[in-house]
């Protein structure tokens, strides 16, 4: 199994591979889906900083736990020892000493929900944009829609969502959604990774949540 540091790396390299590929696709047939290409990029472009993004603060933290000084850091950045804190350090509250939490996991299951509304009226891209290049790879629109339409024929259309809940799943979250059809229930679980990204998504009958991967 890949750690946190592996998978950022196998992450930035296949973003970079498929940054190349849409270059040369363009390079090649610059007649057809000139649009397609473009939002393609800026979707690869948008991910890939988001994950050196990751990256570098995650070097910092190692830096910092070796003991090298935010003067040091700041330094090589070309910022000062502050601005260095301020990106990269974890603020304290005076009062409680207690790191300051600066972004709620909650904020997940409202989106999370809003996924199942997306699927029931047959809307894929809104649900495409939310995971990350690698997975879109993987979960796209014919699987996803398929698993769903095959769902809808065995037990009806999706009635209502039961009480969503957040469950640590090591370096992710996975929300988890209990699904009423017209004639059966089901449970969903998609997993976000820690920028926000959809890295997985299940629809599972309850019997067998148990041996659910996630």
């Amino acid at each position: 199994m890949l750690n946190a540091e592996s998978e950022t790396v196998h992450d930035l390299d296949s973003l970079l591979r498929a940054l190349i590929d849409v270059e040369c696709e363009a390079a090649t047939d610059v007649t057809a889906h000139a649009a397609d290409l473009e939002l393609r990029r800026i979707g690869i472009c948008a991910e890939l900083t988001a994950v050196a993004d990751e990256a570098l603060h995650a070097s910092v933290a190692t830096a910092r736990a070796r003991g090298l000084s935010w003067h040091l850091i700041g330094q090589d950045l070309g910022i000062s020892r502050q601005a260095a804190f301020q990106r990269f350090g974890h603020p304290v509250d005076p009062q409680g000493g207690i790191g300051i939490k600066t972004h709620s996991m909650n904020a997940l299951i409202p989106r999370a929900e809003e996924i199942y509304g997306h699927l029931a009226n047959g809307e894929f891209r809104p649900v495409g944009t939310q995971m990350t290049f690698v997975v879109q790879r993987i979960l796209n629109e014919k699987k996803v829609m398929g698993i769903w339409s095959h769902v809808v024929a065995d037990v009806g259309r999706l009635e209502s969502l039961g009480t969503s809940f957040l469950r640590p799943n090591g370096t992710n979250a996975v929300v988890e959604t209990p699904l009423s059809f017209e004639a059966g229930e089901f449970v969903g679980r998609i997993a976000y990774n820690k920028r926000g990204k959809i890295v997985g998504m299940l629809i599972l009958l309850p019997a067998s949540v148990a041996d659910a991967p996630f």
